[in-house]
């Protein structure tokens, strides 16, 4: 029954107690994430349900009902209340609960680094709508400002911003400021920080009109470019031979035609990149020149989406067949560079077999996007470290020769592509397809990007 204009005029009138009780709710949530994970994840969802249902009583109706997290997002973000850049972090607190489960038989899974990802998503939440819901001439904290804070930065700053590794930082110190700098705590003046990324820029754009491929290249933030190489439209064979070692069923050869040259990200889209263009990083191994995880395909989606507005182009994930047209850049074997691959060529888990690999490291962890070598169109980590979303629906794959191919008009599981640090070499294969569901997330789920002029 619809409640009467006074009653929700009444409802109004307390958002300053309801403030005033999320945020204790918020900050009781914290008190358990050193001593008490396990319970801080079930708070944690609290609490964003709690500031969730407040929008919802403000902005949409008055009486909220039974509309659990998952369904106040939902409505929330089809009302235009909550921006993409919290839309994100809500999801990941919503979603985190589900990984955790898939996890709980482990012992000691539930550590302070394991909810990491969930107390960074909370506090971005929780900082955007006390933001919002303060009174606008009320009292304001005030943060004091360091002079050192205002005037350098450190190497490992610097690093994470560009996505650069220490050795290289302290490498082009060296040859572009003419000084020595030995540790990642040492600190850059701002004059220095610009002459280094000035140097930065030149040596990509020397590298993409000198090399052998072609390189689109867009600047999210201060030395944090996306970088996308130039795919020419070809033919190839898609799938495997029945004899490949790690062949499956669904990987029936027939041949493909790509009739559109497009732009594929270099690298699979890293943490710094993520968090560049929608404010949040959820990834569980938390280092900012590693590939973003914990993202479902709706994220991906979203990534791309943003990038589209921001830069007038139409971003999207790849198609399955372009995926793999692009892996294989003109090869034919299991590998982009050949029938085996070892973990000094990829980031799989090397005790897994038998396959195509010989016995080698499990690392247990993503790695740097740039660690491995790339292929031959200069495209890298297509093997191993993260699943790529791709675009399609599952489906089987057409008995007879295609062009374009985009997938199933529908179905119930999106494709990913190219293994990860969890599996084995023969998941990694250019061939290997795996599909979920598209709002799944883990720490081997990651995405690559593409777009055609």
């Amino acid at each position: 029954m619809e409640q009467s204009k006074p009653d929700v005029q009444h409802r109004l009138d307390r958002i300053e107690e309801e403030l005033q009780r999320v945020r204790l709710l918020y900050l009781r949530t914290l008190k358990y994430k050193d001593d008490d994970p396990e319970t801080f994840l079930m708070h944690a969802r609290r609490a964003a349900e709690a500031i969730c249902r407040q929008l919802f009583i403000e902005h949409v109706n008055p009486t909220p009902g039974n509309i659990m997290l998952e369904g106040l997002i939902e409505k929330l973000s089809g009302a235009g209340v909550l921006p993409r850049s919290i839309v994100i972090p809500l999801r990941t607190i919503q979603g985190y609960g589900n990984f955790a489960v898939h996890d709980a038989s482990e012992q000691g899974v539930f550590t302070p680094g394991y909810i990491q990802p969930c107390l960074q998503a909370l506090s971005v939440v929780a900082d955007w709508y006390f933001a919002e819901h303060l009174p606008k001439n009320g009292p304001t904290e005030s943060v004091p400002a360091t002079a050192d804070a205002a005037t350098s930065i450190s190497v490992a700053e610097f690093a994470r911003r560009s996505g650069l590794t220490y050795a290289a930082v302290i490498r082009a110190a060296r040859e572009v400021l003419s000084c020595e700098l030995r540790t990642p705590s040492a600190l850059l003046t701002m004059a220095q920080v610009a002459a280094l990324e000035d140097a930065e820029r030149s040596r990509r754009a020397d590298a993409s009109t000198s090399g052998q491929v072609a390189v689109r290249s867009f600047e999210l933030a201060s030395s944090n470019v996306l970088e996308l190489v130039l795919i020419p439209a070809g033919t190839f064979t898609m799938g495997s031979p029945v004899a490949e070692d790690g062949h499956n069923d669904d990987e029936v050869l027939h041949t493909v035609t790509i009739t559109r040259s497009f732009y594929m990200g270099r690298y699979p889209v890293t943490q710094a990149q993520f968090r560049a263009v929608l404010g949040f990083n959820p990834s569980y191994f938390q280092d900012e020149r590693h590939p973003v995880e914990m993202i479902s395909w709706y994220d991906a989606v979203s990534f791309c989406e943003a990038l589209t507005e921001r830069f007038g182009k139409r971003f999207r994930l790849p198609t399955e067949a372009q995926w793999e047209y692009a892996c294989r850049a003109g090869s034919s074997t299991a590998f982009h560079g050949g029938d085996s691959l070892t973990t000094e060529h990829a980031n799989f888990d090397g005790r897994l077999g038998p396959g195509s690999a010989q016995e080698g490291v499990s690392r247990r962890t993503t790695t740097p996007v740039d660690e491995f070598p790339a292929n031959s169109w200069g495209l890298h980590d297509l093997h191993g470290n993260v699943w790529e979303w791709c675009q399609d629906w599952y489906g089987p794959y057409s008995s007879g020769a295609t062009t374009d191919p985009e997938g199933p008009a529908e179905g119930h599981i999106r494709i990913l592509r190219g293994g990860s640090w969890f599996h084995s070499a023969a998941d990694a294969r250019s061939a290997q397809r795996d599909a979920l569901d598209p709002g799944r997330r883990h720490a081997i789920y990651g995405c690559r990007v593409l777009f055609q002029d």
